[in-house]
């Protein structure tokens, strides 16, 4: 899905941890911020100066270069970038940005950090939008913001184009020269972008990306000295044939595609099911576990492969199951126990009406604390969180983390989702306009008859 002009680094996300707060704005609180996938946005950063609640005044941005047009050496999907180096920490740069080979409508801007092919904690900053003309080409400008401090403080970025509908995406690099080297940052876990696959990193382990299209991605401990393709945990989702024996592969139950799963994605001399069972992880989720042996030449191997249910149609190719793989040689049994305990499936699609509606329950709900409409104020809110702030335990503050109300309130992402039971929870992050910004999330649930989102859990990141 994503292009092929740079290798596209993924969001993750990191327990957060208490940051020193004003004694009159911010109430101590640990957080831990739920995982956050790529998705289209509806709203675009600002590109120009900006002023917060305090008075105090943003970098101004530097001055957009002037370039007749940015043509892409690629015949598919792809983007270019002018300047692709600029001293974020100390400004804000804008940049320009071409391309081609998108669906007609608009292409959302992300800027995330990187460190090679391995993805970082923290997910993308949305940098702007970018009219799509109807012969598929963009040219455009976008911001990346020197007030995010994630942004500001790492060398090496790299900038996404996604479609509004999330199919075509392709991926540039940005070096800022006034961040540093973050080799060594740890992960805790991953989120996939484009399929939702959700995992937990065992401790010790980095993650790397094995493909542009964001469809494998491999596990390994860095003492190995592990090459590239040959982790001994990879998950992944790969396009799957339509239809095996006559019947088509989106009609077989995830138990029926497993068991016959291999021979029809690989080639090999010989390639035989040696054990099959179900599991019920701690996740949640229903999978099912099978021992292939492959024969080649020069011997036998033996691969341990999870299934998990997909079923959906990505950019017009079809996957029918996300897979955790093992090479039981390497002898990391209780890591890949660890991920195959943990893998969840969220949604990407941020873009959604019920995405949409979660996001607007939080604008109202902020809108009438900000106004100090209280009654008002508790309509958007689950009942048991509602019966705890009616009788002021927290007070709408203190549920906010503050102990008085900015006056400005902003939404940063489009609402993601999570599994809960037998639906979904919706998670929406903004920011509070004090300086500096005090980050929020909150976690909706659908209620009533109607199945209205209701904010159920409200957590101050920072």
């Amino acid at each position: 899905i994503l292009g092929a002009c740079g290798s596209a680094t993924v969001p993750v996300t990191v327990i957060a941890t208490n940051a020193p707060a004003p004694a009159t704005t911010r109430a101590t609180t640990v957080a831990t911020v739920m995982p956050t996938a790529i998705v289209p946005s509806a709203t675009a950063v600002a590109a120009t100066a900006t002023t917060a609640a305090t008075g105090a005044p943003t970098k101004a941005a530097t001055s957009v270069p002037t370039q007749a047009s940015l043509n892409c050496p690629s015949p598919t999907t792809c983007i270019i970038i002018s300047p692709t180096t600029g001293n974020v920490k100390a400004a804000s740069v804008q940049v320009a940005i071409g391309g081609h080979g998108f669906p007609a409508g608009k292409v959302s801007i992300l800027v995330t950090r990187k460190v090679g092919n391995t993805p970082l904690p923290g997910g993308p900053i949305q940098a702007g939008e970018v009219n799509v003309a109807s012969d598929g080409i963009i040219n455009g400008t976008f911001t990346i913001p020197s007030d995010e401090p994630e942004l500001a403080n790492a060398r090496d970025l790299q900038v996404l184009a996604i479609s509004a509908d999330g199919t075509k995406g392709a991926t540039v690099e940005f070096t800022n020269t006034g961040g540093v080297d973050l080799s060594d940052v740890i992960i805790n876990d991953y989120t996939n972008p484009v399929f939702g696959f959700h995992f937990m990193i065992p401790a010790g382990f980095r993650a790397r990306q094995l493909s542009d299209s964001l469809n494998e991605i491999g596990l390994y401990n860095p003492a190995d000295q592990t090459r590239s393709g040959q982790e001994p945990i990879t998950v992944r989702a790969l396009p799957t044939v339509k239809d095996i024996n006559g019947k088509p592969t989106s009609q077989m139950t995830l138990e029926e595609y497993a068991r016959v799963a291999l021979p029809n994605e690989v080639t090999a001399n010989k390639i035989e099911l040696i054990s099959f069972q179900q599991l019920l992880p701690q996740s949640g989720l229903k999978a099912y576990q099978a021992v292939w042996r492959t024969t080649q030449v020069g011997g036998s191997t033996d691969t341990v492969i999870t299934y998990y249910d997909l079923n959906k149609t990505i950019n017009g190719q079809y996957y029918r199951s996300v897979q955790v793989v093992y090479n039981p040689k390497s002898k990391y049994g209780g890591e890949h126990s660890a991920v195959v305990n943990s893998l969840t499936l969220v949604q990407v699609n941020g873009q959604s009406a019920e995405g949409d509606a979660a996001r607007k329950v939080v604008d109202q709900f902020m809108a009438a604390t900000i106004q100090g409409n209280t009654p008002q104020a508790l309509t958007y809110l689950a009942p048991n969180l509602r019966t705890r702030v009616t009788n002021n335990n927290p007070s709408l503050p203190q549920l906010l983390g503050v102990s008085n109300v900015s006056a400005r309130f902003a939404i940063t992402d489009q609402a993601t989702f999570k599994p809960a039971g037998s639906g979904l929870r919706a998670v929406v992050k903004g920011y509070m306009g004090f300086d500096p910004k005090l980050p929020l999330q909150f976690e909706l649930t659908q209620s009533g008859p109607s199945g209205n989102w209701l904010i159920d859990e409200v957590t101050p990141l920072q």
